[in-house]
């Protein structure tokens, strides 16, 4: 059972996010849209009670950045506010494309990366340290798979490191 068995809502969410995405595949082939079902379903591996917030935050989580998406997206898709929140919060610095072009990340770009890791755990914003944390999850697992130099010294600099800060929050700061 997928995330999309789980409600209409979240079924109507993937399919929103899958057209946001028609076509876009990552390195191993994949089709770009199952990398939002898999941080929600991650997110729930973690914790069976995540909220709904929480999982609609993880199907919508590179909407605000997305160039058919924005705010004006969320709004269009009646998400609620706390939605919003944990979206703003998540919302990675603005100076580079952290997922998409890991070839021309630069040091200055990694540590813009890791403080504002820092800062999302310092604020204690659980839903949205969880959201996040399911995300770096699968991007832990993606460049895993992928195996190449470039990513595998993106994975050790910046993505393992901020996976095991965010870990650390959740872990450190039960509820």
């Amino acid at each position: 059972m997928g995330i999309s068995d789980l409600s209409p809502r979240y079924a109507e969410l993937v399919e929103v996010v899958a057209a946001m995405h028609d076509g876009a595949h990552d390195p191993l082939g994949r089709p770009r849209y199952e990398h939002f079902e898999r941080v929600a379903q991650l997110l729930l591996d973690r914790d069976p009670n995540a909220s709904e917030d929480q999982i609609e935050a993880a199907l919508l989580h590179d909407v605000i950045t997305h160039p058919t998406g924005g705010f004006a997206k969320l709004e269009a898709l009646s998400v609620s506010s706390e939605t919003t929140e944990i979206l703003r919060k998540i919302l990675p610095p603005p100076n580079a494309k952290y997922y998409s072009d890991i070839e021309n990340f630069t040091a200055d770009d990694n540590k813009d990366y890791l403080n504002y890791i820092r800062g999302l755990a310092a604020s204690g914003h659980r839903a949205a340290i969880a959201v996040k944390l399911a995300d770096l999850e699968d991007t832990v697992s993606y460049l895993q798979a992928i195996g190449s130099e470039t990513a595998l010294k993106q994975l050790a600099r910046q993505y393992e490191p901020s996976r095991q800060i965010l870990d650390a929050a959740i872990t450190t700061n039960p509820q």
